[in-house]
């Protein structure tokens, strides 16, 4: 009776420390998710509708004849604006060398950007046909580098948000199959003192396996309200932000 009791003792021991590890686990990667990953993966969407916004509204003052209102250039200052608080943010939340080192040269590609529209702004004012070579630099630059680069970028740290959302989200298979592991000890344990002692049941035992019952369903139902969540912030959040950019 006493081997079987501290057989029963040990496996639970196992499969609570285990369990509240892996919960601790989880508890990192929902903290990594909300502090790194979903900022990051805003502050790149964000980055790549400024700066199609920015080359759209630089495009139309030209396309309007050159007459540019204080509403079109009020657009492009905001739109760079945007691009460059977007910019600072995903410098601040890249976490590798190589994100950080495209982000770099897209700090420097927007700020020649920035230079050859206003220097198609100036010639434009001027009457000089030289602005719409400027411009069409400027576009070339935005469309065959900047945007490819931002594009990439956002789809690789959606990418990963998705990784580490179903992270959270995922079964904790270990905790679960040691659970079962301690129901199969205590029942095998409930037959060994049945054929020792002719009693049926032991009360220990019974409240201990309803409690391990307890214990999976609580894991199993839980885990479940959180994948829901997970998947309903991804289709009604991540993946609209993702058409809208």
């Amino acid at each position: 009776v006493g081997l079987v009791a501290v057989i029963v003792a040990a496996c639970c021991v196992i499969a609570g420390v285990v369990c509240a590890a892996q919960l601790n686990g989880r508890i990192a990667e929902r903290n990594a998710v909300l502090d790194r990953s979903e900022p990051f993966a805003y502050s790149t969407q964000k980055l790549y509708a400024a700066l199609s916004a920015a080359d759209a509204a630089a495009a139309t003052a030209f396309l309007s004849g050159g007459l540019e209102t204080p509403t079109m250039r009020a657009q492009y200052q905001q739109a760079l604006a945007d691009s460059a608080s977007a910019l600072a943010d995903a410098t601040a939340g890249a976490s590798d060398t190589a994100t950080r080192t495209v982000l770099a040269q897209l700090s420097a590609g927007l700020a020649a950007y920035t230079g050859k529209v206003e220097s198609a702004r100036a010639n434009n004012l001027q009457g000089y046909a030289v602005g719409a070579a400027y411009l069409r630099e400027a576009s070339a630059l935005m469309q065959t580098s900047l945007l490819p680069d931002a594009e990439r970028i956002y789809t690789d740290s959606l990418a990963a948000l998705e990784r580490d959302q179903r992270a959270v989200g995922a079964l904790p298979i270990v905790t679960l199959a040691l659970l079962c592991v301690v129901l199969v000890a205590m029942g095998v344990g409930s037959l060994i003192l049945t054929r020792r002692t002719n009693r049926q049941f032991n009360r220990g035992l019974v409240v201990a396996a309803a409690l391990a019952v307890l214990v999976i369903a609580w894991i199993v139902v839980a885990n479940h309200f959180a994948s829901s969540a997970i998947e309903h912030s991804r289709a009604e959040g991540t993946a609209r932000f993702e058409q809208l950019a």
